[in-house]
C-alpha cells in the first residue's frame, strides 16, 4: 500500500487494527468489568482522557473536562505548565497525571515535579519525545538514563516516561526507576516513525510486567481499545480529545464518546470471554 512507501505510521496503525479479527468465546464468559487498578487507585475504565495547553481550549473548559473525568472515574493526563491551572484541575477531585516537557534545565524539570506533587497529582512524568521541540518556545533537550533516574528519584509519586517506541528505551526506563511508560509518536514523526503496535511485544518483554505500559495510538472506538488491551496495553488514550467546534458543548461530546467507547469495549470483552481486564487474551485476535 501507499503508506508502506511513505511511512505513514497512523495509516499503518489503522490498517493493522482493521486486520485483526475477533474470535468469539461465549462459554464461561459473563458481564464485562472494565475496572482496573494502577498506582494504588482503582478506576472504572482503562480508557483515559488527555488535556493540553496546546488544545486551544479555554481554561474553564479544561477544568470542566478534568472534573468530568473525575466523576467518570478515569485517569486524566495533563501537560499544562501553569501551577494555578493544575491546582484547579486537581481541586475537582480528578486523579491526574502531570506530564512535563524535557526542559534543558534539569532544575526546571524538578521544580515542575515538585509543583505537581504539591497539587496532589496521582503521578508525574516527562515526555522525552519533545526534546529539541521549540514549538512552545521552551528550551528542551534529550535526556540520559542517569537524568531520568534523577527525576524518578526526585518524585515522591510514580514517575512516568512518555514517548517510548523502542525496547531499548523501555529497558532503560525500567533501569532508571520509572514507574510506567507511555508509547506514543510525536506529531513531527508521524510521517515515518513506527507504530507503537510494532514495538509493543518487545517493550512488554523488556518491562516484564514490572511497570504499566500505556498506549497513545489512534484508538478511535471500543473495538480498537479492546484490541490494544488484548495485545497487552495496560490502558489507552482515546483519540482526539476535542473534536467539536467551540460553540458546541465539547466536554459533553468528549464524555459521550468515552461512554460509547467503554460500552463497545465491554461488549467485545463479554463476547470473547475476556470479561475482566486480568483475563485479556491476545489469542482471541486473528490477523488476516
Amino acid at each position: 500500500m501507499g503508506y508502506e512507501k511513505k511511512g505513514y505510521s497512523s495509516l499503518f496503525t489503522r490498517d493493522y487494527f482493521d486486520s485483526l479479527l475477533v474470535e468469539t468465546r461465549y462459554i464461561d464468559s459473563g458481564e464485562a468489568d472494565t475496572s482496573f487498578a494502577v498506582y494504588g487507585k482503582k478506576f472504572t475504565s482503562p480508557v483515559m482522557v488527555a488535556i493540553s495547553d496546546s488544545e486551544g481550549v479555554h481554561k474553564a473548559e479544561t477544568v470542566e473536562t478534568a472534573g468530568a473525568a473525575g466523576k467518570a472515574g478515569i485517569i486524566c493526563w495533563v501537560d499544562t505548565k501553569e501551577k494555578e491551572k493544575l491546582s484547579e484541575i486537581t481541586d475537582t477531585g480528578v486523579l491526574a497525571i502531570k506530564i512535563i516537557r524535557p526542559y534543558a534545565d534539569n532544575k526546571l524539570v524538578i521544580s515542575q515535579i515538585e509543583q505537581a506533587q504539591e497539587c496532589g497529582v496521582l503521578a508525574v512524568g516527562i515526555d522525552i519525545s519533545l526534546a529539541l521541540d521549540d514549538g512552545a518556545g521552551d528550551n528542551t533537550a534529550f535526556k540520559s538514563m542517569e537524568e531520568i533516574q534523577e527525576f524518578a528519584s526526585a518524585a515522591s509519586v510514580p514517575f512516568i516516561v512518555k514517548g517510548i517506541l523502542s525496547e531499548r528505551d523501555a529497558y532503560k526506563c525500567l533501569r532508571a526507576g520509572a514507574s510506567g511508560i507511555v508509547m506514543s509518536v510525536h506529531n513531527s514523526l508521524s510521517g515515518y516513525a513506527i507504530s507503537p503496535f510494532v514495538s509493543l511485544p518487545g517493550i512488554l518483554n523488556a518491562v516484564n510486567a514490572q511497570i504499566p505500559v500505556f498506549v497513545d495510538c489512534e484508538i478511535a472506538n471500543g473495538l480498537d481499545a479492546f484490541k490494544a488491551l488484548a495485545l497487552g496495553s495496560s490502558a489507552v488514550f482515546i483519540k482526539q480529545t476535542f473534536t467539536t467546534p467551540p460553540k458546541e458543548n465539547r466536554v459533553k461530546s468528549v464524555f459521550d464518546k468515552i461512554s460509547s467507547v467503554n460500552d463497545e469495549l465491554k461488549n467485545f470483552m463479554s463476547k470473547t470471554g475476556c470479561h475482566n481486564l486480568s483475563y485479556m487474551d491476545k489469542t482471541v485476535l486473528w490477523q488476516i
